[in-house]
C-alpha cells in the first residue's frame, strides 16, 4: 500500500511539473506574440503617420507653388498697375474698368482651385476687393487689413509671401473655422525694378 501511494504521488508530480512547464510555454509564447504584434503595429503607425504627413506637405507645396504662379501673374498682368492706381486714389475703386479686371482674376483663380475658400485683395489705403466661395461667409469690406494679426506678420518677414493658420472669422460676416492663409505683397510693376508695395492679397 505504502509503495503503491509513492509511486502514485511521483506520478502526480511528474503532471503536476508537465502542467507548469506547458503553461509557462503557452504564457511565454503568448508574451511573444503580443510583443511582436505591437512592435507591428507601431512600426505600420508610423509608416501611416509618415504617409499622412507626406500628403500634407505635398499638398501644401502644391498649392505654394499655385499661389506664387498667382503672384506672379499679379505683378506681370495689369492688376498690379490697377491696385497702384487705386492705392493712389480710392475714387477709381468704383472705376467699372477696373472692377471688371479684378472680378475676371477672382473668377479665373477659384475656377482653377476649388480648395480657396476666398481670395482678397486690399491696397495700402484699404480699398478692399474680395471674393468668397459658394457656402463661405463673405469679406466684411470695412475691415481695417493693415492691422489684423496675418498682414502685421507678413510686413514683419523679409520674404514676398507669409503663410500660416489663421481664423478668418474676424474679417467674414460669420464665423468660420481654421484655414491656411497665404498673404501676400503685391508691388506696382510700373515701377520695377523698385519694389514698391501697394496692395496686399490673402488667399
Amino acid at each position: 500500500m505504502i509503495k503503491k501511494f509513492k509511486n502514485i504521488s511521483v506520478f502526480y508530480k511528474i503532471v503536476i511539473l508537465y502542467i507548469i512547464f506547458i503553461s509557462t510555454a503557452v504564457a511565454c509564447t503568448t508574451a511573444y506574440l503580443v510583443k511582436d504584434s505591437i512592435e507591428i503595429l507601431e512600426e505600420k503607425e508610423i509608416a501611416l503617420g509618415k504617409t499622412q504627413l507626406d500628403k500634407a506637405t505635398h499638398y501644401l507645396q502644391t498649392k505654394y507653388n499655385m499661389v506664387y504662379d498667382l503672384a506672379n501673374h499679379i505683378h506681370s498682368s495689369e492688376l498690379s498697375r490697377i491696385l497702384s492706381a487705386i492705392n493712389e486714389d480710392s475714387e477709381r475703386s468704383r472705376d467699372y474698368s477696373n472692377i471688371s479686371n479684378i472680378n475676371a482674376f477672382f473668377l479665373g483663380v477659384s475656377s482653377a482651385d476649388s480648395d480657396i475658400s476666398d481670395i482678397v485683395l486690399v491696397t495700402l489705403e484699404n480699398s478692399v476687393f474680395s471674393y468668397s466661395s459658394e457656402g463661405y461667409a463673405e469679406i466684411r469690406p470695412s475691415f481695417p487689413f493693415g492691422e489684423s494679426e496675418i498682414v502685421k506678420k507678413l510686413e514683419e518677414h523679409e520674404e514676398d509671401m507669409y503663410i500660416a493658420r489663421d481664423n478668418p472669422s474676424a474679417y467674414t460676416l460669420k464665423e468660420r473655422g481654421d484655414v491656411i492663409t497665404f498673404a501676400g505683397k503685391i508691388f506696382d510693376s510700373s515701377k520695377f525694378p523698385r519694389r514698391i508695395p501697394v496692395a496686399w492679397y490673402l488667399i
